[in-house]
């Protein structure tokens, strides 16, 4: 690729020059001379002891030196070469804000040869000020029409990630760190980062506007996804086009087909042995005017039953994971405090302690705290592997 956009700007250049000097503007054509009149004997005469005189000008004209036609190069083939990066293609966080629509479907057989045949939608809007995502997931099973459907919603407002997890669990709070955003496979894939060896893409021309953001048109194969199939790649082909922003750098769209003779689909459908993959990614709303708001519900819903707010925690304190039923809590604070802590909170707020069912032995402790006929129980200990204190909730 390098060396065939060497070669067009190459040419360019060449025409170009061939354009500004194309030889010297050609001399006019003398004036046509009145015929001579015959001259007397006797000049005749002298005229013949005189040199010879030169011979009169024709009357023909001479024809002008042809200039060369314009290049018909257009402005494209000399432009300077497209260096793509990993970085650039994953930089949507930096745009004010987008809406992006991902769709996807598999389908063949797994190992044990039975069907697959699923599709999936995810649709992820986006605002950087003020920080906020909203991420709506529909995956389908279609080799099992009576499998419940239902799609997931999630939530992320600053460092606050709220997601619905079915009608069983229903809301949820999660840690940044858990949210599905932070899934480094579907980060790969609702950010455009699945492409590695950018340099085997090649580029298409004429550019494209996609979503009204002109954009560089590039086809690539299975050489571009080394990501997505790492070393063991097995028997698999893909043809796919992009498009990258011109200012930016960042995936406006790209469409993808994947053909698995053997082996299996990568992060994207490990189970799939043989099949087809096919993807659709695009941008929309780039820069636009997008309000996101978390429901007034999911907040309502991921506070522990019992608490009109947020569950307590120590200052240093970090949510895992939280709703109405149970509450998982991180902290630096040895565990001895934090018992001591929620002893004098917990009942701060009203809530009776359980003495015969509370047991506390070295670095674990469990406790037993009612109110208003909700029991709260409550497992403080020490993670052996990271020296944290894990603090675990649930409510009843």
């Amino acid at each position: 690729m390098k060396r065939i956009l060497s070669l067009l700007i190459l040419l360019a250049l060449l025409l170009a020059v061939a354009a500004c000097g194309g030889g010297e503007e050609a001399p006019a054509a003398p004036a046509a001379e009145a015929p001579v009149a015959e001259a007397p004997a006797a000049a005749t005469e002298a005229s013949a002891q005189q040199p010879a005189a030169p011979a009169a000008a024709t009357n023909t004209p001479v024809p002008p030196t042809a200039t060369p036609e314009p290049p018909t190069a257009t402005p494209e083939m000399a432009e300077e070469e497209v260096v793509l990066s990993e970085d650039q293609l994953a930089a949507l966080e930096k745009l004010e804000s987008y809406r992006l629509v991902v769709s996807f479907s598999s389908k063949g057989v797994d190992a044990e040869g039975e069907p697959i045949d699923d599709t999936a939608e995810i649709i992820t809007e986006y605002t950087r000020d003020p920080e906020a995502r909203r991420m709506v997931m529909n995956f389908v099973d279609n080799t099992d029409p009576s499998a419940e459907q239902g799609a997931m919603e999630s939530f992320q407002i600053g460092n606050d990630m709220y997601m619905f997890a079915g009608e069983d669990v229903g809301w949820m709070r999660v840690s940044t760190e858990e949210s599905p955003f932070a899934d480094p496979e579907l980060s790969m894939i609702t950010s455009g980062n699945i492409f590695s060896d950018l340099e085997e893409m090649r580029r298409v021309r004429p550019d494209e506007e996609i979503g009204g953001i002109d954009s560089r048109h590039f086809e690539f194969d299975e050489q571009v996804l080394g990501k997505i199939f790492g070393e063991d790649v097995g028997d698999v082909t893909a043809t796919g086009d992009v498009w990258i922003a011109k200012d930016g750098g960042f995936v406006t769209k790209y469409v993808l087909t994947i053909e698995v003779a053997s082996g299996n689909g990568g992060i994207f459908d490990p189970s799939l042995v043989t099949g087809v993959i096919e993807m659709n990614f695009e941008l929309q709303d780039v820069n636009s005017a997008i309000t996101i708001e978390l429901p007034e519900e999911a907040t309502a819903g991921a506070n522990l039953a019992g608490f009109e707010g947020a569950f307590p925690m120590p200052d240093d304190g970090r949510f895992q994971a939280a709703s109405a039923n149970f509450a998982m809590i991180e902290s630096d604070t040895p565990v001895a405090e934090v018992i001591a802590f929620y002893e004098e909170v917990l009942v701060g707020l009203g809530w009776t302690k359980d003495e015969q069912g509370s047991v506390a032995m070295g670095d674990m402790a469990s406790f037993t705290f009612t109110k208003e006929g909700v029991q709260l129980s409550l497992l403080v200990s020490q993670d052996s592997s990271t020296g944290k204190t894990q603090i675990m909730a649930s409510a009843q």
